[in-house]
């Protein structure tokens, strides 16, 4: 009897026992004629679903995908400073995050390390960046203290724009990501600008 291990996104895993090609969840019991990687595990009960070839329940049409110095402490900053929750690290063979995924109010940020031999670098490598992410913010002042607290440097202090956003400009020391941080704040302005 062979054992196939699945790692489900809490991070637990089952067991299933595989015996004349088909195989049964080791804590339910239950048949599943074929393994792939659509068979997943819910509370015990095995079942195969069909695969979404978009994958619409994880991520976005447009996921945006960092090349960082070093995965698990840009991912630690993320989380603690702007409050995105941890989907998920991948670490390669050598035991180092090679992979991760962040989630906020329903936006995926992944999260790579360099690979010179694939000519992906970071920011920081290169000294400069040509993208910024804009991140809305219920508080932008306490957002941009927090990032400041945790290591962030202050690119432009915390304003009201004409274009009616309050709105602070930081860099991630870590990787030399721009963060553009606005909170909404006045549609009539807006509206007056054309927007």
């Amino acid at each position: 009897m062979q054992y196939i291990t699945i790692g489900l996104p809490e991070g637990l895993t089952e067991a299933l026992a595989c015996s004349g090609g088909e195989f049964s969840c080791a804590v339910c019991g239950q048949l599943t004629p074929k393994f792939s990687s659509n068979t997943c595990l819910t509370k015990g009960v095995c079942y195969a679903q069909k695969i979404d070839p978009l994958n619409k329940k994880l991520y976005g049409s447009v996921t945006a995908m960092l090349t960082v110095t070093d995965v698990k402490a840009a991912a630690d900053f993320y989380q603690k400073a702007f409050g995105f929750a941890k989907r998920g690290i991948m670490n390669g063979p050598d035991g180092k995050a090679i992979h991760a995924e962040l989630t906020l109010r329903g936006t995926t940020l992944m999260l790579g390390p360099e690979m010179a031999q694939m000519g992906s670098r970071s920011a920081k490598t290169i000294g400069a960046s040509p993208t910024s992410l804009y991140l809305l913010t219920e508080k932008v002042d306490k957002t941009v203290a927090k990032a400041v607290k945790l290591g962030a440097v202050l690119k432009g202090p915390v304003m009201d724009m004409f274009w009616g956003d309050r709105c602070g400009a930081i860099v991630d020391p870590r990787v030399i990501f721009g963060w553009s941080l606005p909170t909404w704040q006045n549609s009539h302005l807006r509206k007056c600008n054309g927007r």
